[in-house]
């Protein structure tokens, strides 16, 4: 603090008596902060206490001789130190100095690895300056229990398909914050679900057994029956060459190129229908209102639906019996023959 103190005094003298003495105290100027410091970006204010002198009224100037009234506002970008002069009506001065600090905002970069990908997708979230002392919330944007993460350096599993936003809070050590938000920082590409059923379950030897794709979301389908054979087909037919019990796997991929993987045993069993004479068909199929099946009499013909409900059960009187369809639905049907010598069974389709 820097004051000035002028003392004036009048003094007359008169047939050796005196007549009067005038003193003026010095003009004081005393500035004040709520807070000396403040984060980058923020304002304070400087408060000010001025006295003496004349008594006023008073008037402040700052360091460039501009006249400014208190409380006075200031945004320094960085630390600065302030200089105010306060003078009265009669020239009197005095001058004081204040310091703010201020403290940098911390640095915010979040990034992923990776950005995008297929359900269940992990991701390895960084932040990658220098720590010093800084606090991080992260809010990966899926509403999850894990949605909210306080590491430096978090990793965060995606189950469900979207685009989300994520925000990071970093605050450094002397509390200033810094707050960012990436819009559609990450993509999560749906996955297919693959899934089918080998109509019927278990085939004799020389039957064709149909799979039946049910499977979600899928695009392009691989198979591969555990025999050496494989199909590119949505919903095949096979028919394996030898008994025994294969692992027929099926690959489903998405459009993101997402992709699923199911798999099951499938039973062949043992009896080759080249060893029988008899013979059996079934025309047209797919078929309209009427099925005909050319079997051995006596012969037992059995309709499911492809969950393994009884449509219906008939006996065959002759070698041809003709099957009243119109009365099914649309769809797929399994057909199962029944003879003295064998079991065949063939998928139905009824238009």
């Amino acid at each position: 603090m820097i004051m000035k103190k002028i003392i004036s005094i009048s003094i007359l003298l008169y047939m050796n008596c005196l007549s009067n003495v005038f003193a003026q105290d010095s003009l004081s100027l005393d500035l004040y902060l709520f807070v000396d410091s403040i984060c980058a970006g923020d304002s304070s204010w400087i408060f000010v206490n001025i006295g003496g002198g004349d008594g006023g009224p008073y008037f402040l100037y700052d360091s460039n001789g501009d006249t400014v009234t208190p409380p006075i506002k200031v945004s320094p970008a960085q630390t600065t130190q302030f200089i105010f002069t306060a003078m009265d009506n009669t020239g009197n001065q005095a001058s004081d100095t204040i310091v703010i600090y201020v403290f940098p905002i911390p640095p915010n970069n979040p990034i992923a690895d990776p950005y995008s990908g297929c359900a269940p997708l992990e991701v390895h979230f960084s932040e990658p300056n220098q720590y010093e002392g800084q606090t991080y919330i992260w809010n990966f944007g899926d509403n999850s229990s894990s949605g909210i993460s306080t590491e430096h350096n978090p990793t965060h599993t995606f189950y469900l398909e979207g685009v989300y936003d994520v925000s990071l809070t970093v605050t450094s050590a002397f509390g200033c914050v810094s707050h960012d938000t990436i819009q559609s920082m990450i993509t999560v590409y749906p996955k297919p679900q693959a899934l089918f059923q080998p109509v019927p379950s278990i085939i004799l030897l020389g039957n064709f057994v149909w799979f039946y794709n049910q499977s979600n979301g899928g695009i392009y389908y691989h198979w591969n029956f555990g025999d050496g054979d494989t199909s590119v087909l949505e919903s095949p037919e096979h028919m394996f060459s030898n008994p025994g019990t294969f692992n027929v796997v099926l690959i489903v991929t998405g459009e993101n190129g997402c992709s699923d993987t199911t798999t099951c045993d499938f039973i062949v069993l043992g009896i080759n229908e080249t060893n029988y004479s008899e013979k059996i068909n079934i025309y047209p199929n797919p078929a309209n209102d009427n099925l005909t099946v050319e079997s051995p009499q006596n012969s037992i013909i059995e309709i499911k639906d492809i969950q393994g409900n009884i449509i219906e059960i008939l006996k065959a009187i002759g070698n041809r019996t003709i099957i009243d369809t119109g009365k099914l639905s649309r769809g797929i049907y399994v057909l199962t023959i029944i003879t003295n010598k064998r079991i065949v069974v063939r998928k139905l389709i009824k238009q």
